[in-house]
């Protein structure tokens, strides 16, 4: 179940996914550098992150934070007025 969990959550934060050609060893997943990452791991290669699963490593295109503007919006709602004894049945 974490393994699901962990899957989708890294294709929730990204915008494309890709099964990098390399095989998983008893220990975990290589990366580019050949570092061991355990099962169930997440990891940042490049503008990618990666996670290892059983079958191998899943990597997605990360969104560069600054393509992603939120703004925070700085208006509330008054709704004081709303629950007055004139607009209540």
């Amino acid at each position: 179940m974490l393994k699901l969990f962990v899957l989708a959550t890294v294709v929730l934060y990204c915008n494309g996914c890709f099964s990098p050609d390399i095989e998983p060893t008893d220990e975990g997943c290589p990366d580019k550098d050949g570092n061991i990452h355990e099962f169930d791991s997440a990891w940042e290669e490049g503008t990618d992150t990666c996670v290892c699963i059983s079958t191998g490593p899943v990597c997605c295109q990360s969104i560069p934070e600054d393509m992603v503007n939120f703004e925070q919006n700085d208006k509330s709602i008054d709704d004081s007025e709303a629950f007055s004894e004139e607009n209540t049945l």
